[in-house]
């Protein structure tokens, strides 16, 4: 049977996508250094070694084929995954993944990644993420905003690396999304020999129910 492996977004954890999705049998739901569960750990967040962490969980070790959801930040992880180890990925599907990086952009991201900022002006936001990460919250939002501020002095994918990943790739964007615009969707899907660009009527950036590998 197919392995199905789950990808949560920044800020996120493996609850904010088996929300959406629910538990499976045989989807594998990843949860990354430094955050939900794992908030206590003293980690860099860095998207390559996100990638090759779980490239080396048993689960995927064991399988012989993945199909990977990658949701904002996880889409990265995935691509990076398929570029790391081609031969493991059987397709990747993205949701509201960020191709354009610059210092400006990530200057933007990262002027809403203030947690005293964020406890005094959206506290239900604060509480949120205090119920993902527990007392850590704020070293999440920290670590983040220094992740972004990396991403916009190098980005993290382009298209010399997009062109190398050979397994087929959809690219999905919410028609409404303010963070990832269509241009920039629409160039990634077209960087990757087999990418599909897929437009999602009514929906932004925060991740819903959405089709996976076909199934609704």
């Amino acid at each position: 049977m197919e392995l199905h492996v789950f990808l949560h977004g920044a800020l996120g954890s493996r609850e904010t996508v088996t929300q959406v999705f629910g538990q499976s049998e045989h989807a594998l739901f990843v949860e990354f250094p430094g955050h939900g569960t794992r908030s206590d750990e003293n980690v860099r967040f860095d998207l390559s070694d996100f990638a090759r962490e779980t490239l080396d969980m048993p689960e995927i070790r064991k399988a012989s084929k993945i199909s990977v959801f990658g949701y904002s930040m996880g889409g990265y992880v995935a691509l990076l995954m398929a570029y790391f180890q081609p031969e493991k990925i059987k397709r990747i599907q993205t949701y509201g993944t960020k191709y354009f990086w610059s210092p400006e952009i990530a200057n933007g991201e990262m002027s809403k990644l203030q947690p005293d900022i964020i406890l005094e002006k959206v506290p239900a936001f604060a509480n949120s993420l205090e119920v993902l990460h527990g007392a850590n919250w704020k070293k999440v939002v920290l670590e983040t905003a220094r992740m972004m501020k990396r991403m916009g002095d190098l980005p993290p994918l382009n298209d010399a690396i997009l062109n190398e990943i050979t397994c087929p790739v959809e690219v999905q964007r919410g028609e409404n999304d303010n963070m990832v615009l269509r241009e920039e969707a629409s160039a990634m899907a077209k960087a990757l020999p087999h990418g599909r660009y897929v437009e999602l009527k009514g929906l932004g950036h925060a991740l819903k129910k959405v089709a996976i590998f076909g199934a609704s």
